[in-house]
């Protein structure tokens, strides 16, 4: 009998926990269809909106309570509009605040883009030419990857941060570790930390060689070594097979 109530405790704990995992898997897509639905709306008041106030009101929650994804997606489908001529029905003094021109579709989805990606880009009016459209959309693209980026690096110094000394040497031997994580990975004091970074395909070159010079650890010099110099003849063969 103690077996048989040993086993129905441990399924109705298991039961709780695969409830829980339901649960939260539950939330995180409620959040992610609030977050589009709100972007959805977001979107259409922005062209229905008369006067610059009334744009303000909108855009006062784009970079709080939007995901990275759903601010990205949200760009995506500003870039698709700002070519567009079309013209909206607004007043003139409001317009005056701005260098778009708020009346276009144009103008407007450039002074979004702008607040969602907190940059400067040139002024979008009806005077804006194909090529200056195009240098537009360039930079707006440029800037949406390197906010990627800064996302990517923050969440990478959040994760080294917060690993203890066992998953921080788990993540220098790791094959998918990013260039960058092993990069900082490189300045651990843990020296059996810093000698998988110098055995990692993945290291970059620089960190290798700056590992094979100043390293305080001979092991980790020679590993470091030996590596940069498999990676120098992976460059070259590429090299050659490319011409």
């Amino acid at each position: 009998m103690k077996h048989i109530a040993v086993v129905i405790c441990l399924f109705l704990v298991l039961v709780t926990l695969l409830g829980r995992s339901d649960i939260c898997k539950a939330a995180e897509t409620n959040a992610a269809t609030v977050e589009k639905t709100q972007m959805q709306t977001d979107y259409q008041e922005l062209f229905n909106a008369r006067t610059l106030n009334d744009i303000l009101k909108q855009s006062e929650h784009w970079t709080e309570d939007f995901s990275p994804s759903t601010r990205n997606a949200f760009c995506l489908t500003l870039l698709d509009c700002l070519r567009s001529n079309d013209m909206l029905v607004m007043d003139e003094q409001g317009n005056r605040s701005t260098t778009h021109d708020l009346r276009m579709v144009g103008g407007r989805c450039a002074w979004a883009l702008e607040k969602l990606l907190k940059c400067d880009l040139p002024p979008v009016t009806a005077q804006t030419t194909q090529e200056e459209m195009a240098e537009i959309r360039r930079l707006v693209i440029q800037t949406m990857s390197e906010s990627k980026d800064k996302e990517s690096i923050k969440q990478a110094d959040d994760l080294i941060k917060s690993a203890s000394l066992s998953q921080k040497r788990e993540l220098a031997r790791g094959a998918n570790a990013s260039p960058y994580v092993l990069a900082q990975l490189a300045d651990e004091e843990d020296v059996i930390t810093r000698r998988s970074v110098a055995t990692n395909r993945k290291t970059p070159p620089y960190v290798l060689a700056r590992l094979g010079r100043e390293d305080a650890d001979d092991e980790v010099r020679s590993l470091a070594v030996k590596n940069l110099e498999v990676s120098k003849t992976g460059i070259d063969r590429k090299n050659k097979k490319g011409k």
